[in-house]
């Protein structure tokens, strides 16, 4: 009944309890970390792409005078609208794209304009709104 069992992760021979899976603590945490890096590869991905967009957006926001740009220029910039956070409506329907705390509207099919919560109170009754909505959980 004695088996050879061996640790999953460097292959050593296993003593002591006949559950044991890893020959120490450190195959144990690196087996488990890399069984994690693997799942949460896409989540990186797109929450790196989630700031990015967001920094780019800033970064135009407050590099120009008026806050409307092509969208062709944010994607040569590595911008990808369709990694969002949210989506806002505005009472005439219109959507608000939003990236963490900064948001942009289409003008038309090439061009936005960049809004920020300071100065948009569109912006600002909604994080009003959302704020109320989380003092009554």
């Amino acid at each position: 009944m004695n088996t050879l069992r061996t640790c999953l992760l460097c292959g050593a021979t296993l003593m002591g309890r006949s559950d044991k899976k890893f020959c120490d603590d450190h195959c144990r945490s690196q087996h488990y970390h890399n069984q994690h890096r693997n799942q949460s590869s896409l989540i990186r991905f797109i929450n790196k792409q989630l700031k990015h967009n967001r920094n780019v957006l800033f970064h135009f926001y407050h590099s120009k005078c008026t806050p409307v740009i092509s969208l062709e220029a944010l994607k040569k910039l590595g911008f990808l609208p369709d990694y969002h956070t949210h989506i806002y409506m505005l009472k005439n329907g219109t959507e608000l794209k939003m990236y963490y705390d900064f948001g942009y509207l289409l003008k038309d099919p090439n061009t936005i304009r960049i809004y920020s919560p300071v100065k948009s109170r569109a912006l600002i009754k909604w994080y009003d709104k959302i704020s109320n909505t989380h003092s009554e959980i």
